[in-house]
């Protein structure tokens, strides 16, 4: 089961699961995480920043993705990449995976591009254990509606 979280700060509706918890105080982010989280290992997590639209097309957009993902993540690797359709704006799609500390991690990202606003929503889960829901990051990214 899921609810509907409303984000003004944002200006969308996400679909999260009825066992994450919302923490949208701030302005800069929001982030849906599991309620019960185990003390010491990473836990899996979606978030998402917006900010003005930029004048990119998809191509160009990933030109100046790849090289910051790669400076700011720890052996960042490309696995896939595309092109689709997320509540009727563009969506650039990058899953990678990238070391932090012990922790081989995989991050689905994507890039919505608005005609004035820009959404990066990023879904992070263990490598090992990120075939069992990535669905979830797929339909949680699916569910968002722009609303402003």
């Amino acid at each position: 089961m899921t609810s509907s979280h409303v984000s003004a700060h944002q200006g969308l509706s996400i679909d999260v699961p009825d066992s994450w918890e919302v923490f949208d105080s701030s302005p800069d982010l929001l982030a849906l995480l599991p309620a019960e989280r185990r003390a010491g290992a990473f836990t899996e997590n979606v978030t998402v920043i917006s900010g003005p639209a930029v004048e990119l097309d998809a191509e160009a957009l990933l030109e100046a993705e790849l090289p910051r993902l790669s400076a700011q993540l720890t052996d960042f690797a490309l696995l896939d990449l595309g092109e689709d359709e997320v509540s009727g704006l563009t969506a650039v799609r990058l899953l990678g995976c990238y070391r932090a500390g012990t922790s081989t991690l995989t991050l689905d990202q994507w890039h919505l591009l608005g005609t004035h606003r820009r959404w990066t929503v990023s879904f992070t889960a263990e490598a090992t254990g990120y075939g069992a829901i990535a669905e979830l990051g797929e339909a949680i990214v699916a569910s968002i509606e722009i609303v402003s």
